[in-house]
């Protein structure tokens, strides 16, 4: 991300990069990603301002999204593609708002709940522009993590027991959104 002198004070940014026990044993691409982000930390002199978990479960997720929440922080996926985006449902039930890859299941969730902006991963300052516009702007903060709260992930298939592969079926329920008061961009690419 492109350096701006607004963004270490806006926010902090919170990692979840996967387990690891030693950067060293991490399968190539994966020790490439987390050594450019050790290296990007270091050069902005964010310490204290990042966090990156060496380890977490499952149960830990859903407070990761409440913490962040509750912050105000944002969720963002700067994935290139994201075939479903369940993560992007979660952090929405949790009511954050979404930054995401404008490929894949992000498209059909931002354009159906109108709870963030979604963008073109490749382009840095595009992506950083989205995340101030949205930290910024308290009422389209309010207005996307109102709209993402709404979203409820139903699984049709409840047992716990289930081992076998049959897929899980989702649905995805949003409320037609109020309009913002101001003229300001609150769609797909804004």
């Amino acid at each position: 991300m492109t350096s701006s002198p607004t963004r270490p004070a806006a926010a902090n940014l919170f990692i979840v990069a996967g387990d690891r026990e030693d950067i060293t044993q991490m399968d190539p691409g994966s020790r490439r990603v987390l050594s450019n982000i050790l290296h990007l930390v270091d050069k902005y002199d964010l310490y204290g301002k990042v966090a990156y978990p060496k380890k977490h479960t499952n149960e830990d997720v859903p407070e990761f999204y409440r913490i962040t929440a509750k912050t105000k922080g944002l969720f963002v996926n700067p994935a290139l593609t994201e075939p479903f985006g369940l993560t992007l449902l979660e952090a929405a039930a949790s009511g954050l708002p979404l930054i995401a890859t404008a490929d894949g299941g992000p498209q059909d969730i931002i354009g159906n709940c109108h709870n963030g902006i979604l963008i073109d991963p490749l382009d840095q300052k595009k992506m950083g522009e989205a995340i101030e516009n949205v930290l910024k702007d308290k009422e389209k903060w309010s207005m996307f993590s109102r709209n993402g709260a709404l979203v409820r992930i139903e699984e049709a298939l409840h047992s716990k027991e289930r081992r076998d592969s049959r897929p899980l079926i989702f649905s995805l329920k949003c409320r037609r959104p109020p309009r913002l008061r101001s003229a300001a961009a609150t769609g797909p690419l804004a």
